[in-house]
């Protein structure tokens, strides 16, 4: 896929999930629908890359790690750009129009500044996106206000993940 352009993730009270929409610098989108448990997977691989890489990791003392990594995901949610409107006309939608149900994720280090987030259904394509620290931070945040709007009660509290964990 080429690069990210824009990322919406909004609750639908009619369907009780989010929708995902991922546009692309060469004018594609690409439409998901969330539900609450997928939230919580999400929320999981985000929460673990952001933990797991930058400053965070760097940390000796729990305490340390975890006020690092709530000072990261606040400088970072201040650079993104969440005033912009989304930007949906002329856009080409290579898997349809219609969202496709997530059911698998990925979250896999690229290197101590990026991962690569694999969303797909249960069968056929998805999407793989890089992600920056900002980005990161930034659908965390999107991901935190789509379940508050949808009173999911989700725990999407900024943790450190446990020893041998992760999400495949």
């Amino acid at each position: 896929m080429s690069g990210l352009h824009q990322i919406q993730l909004r609750y639908d009270a009619l369907e009780d999930r989010a929708l995902l929409r991922v546009t692309t610098t060469e004018r594609s989108e690409f439409r998901f629908s969330v539900t609450r448990r997928y939230a919580r997977l999400l929320w999981s691989a985000l929460n673990g890359a952001a933990a797991r890489g930058g400053p965070a990791a760097a940390q000796p003392a729990p305490a340390a790690r975890k006020a690092v990594l709530a000072f990261e995901h606040e400088a970072a949610v201040s650079k993104a750009d969440f005033a912009t409107r989304f930007q949906d006309q002329g856009l080409s939608t290579p898997l349809g129009t219609a969202p496709l149900l997530l059911a698998r994720i990925k979250c896999a280090p690229i290197d101590d500044a990026r991962v690569l987030l694999g969303m797909h259904p249960r069968e056929g394509q998805g999407i793989e996106v890089r992600l920056d620290r900002t980005l990161l931070h930034s659908l965390m945040k999107l991901l935190t206000e789509a379940a508050r709007a949808g009173e999911w009660d989700l725990d999407m509290r900024m943790e450190m993940p446990q020893p041998g964990g992760g999400v495949n």
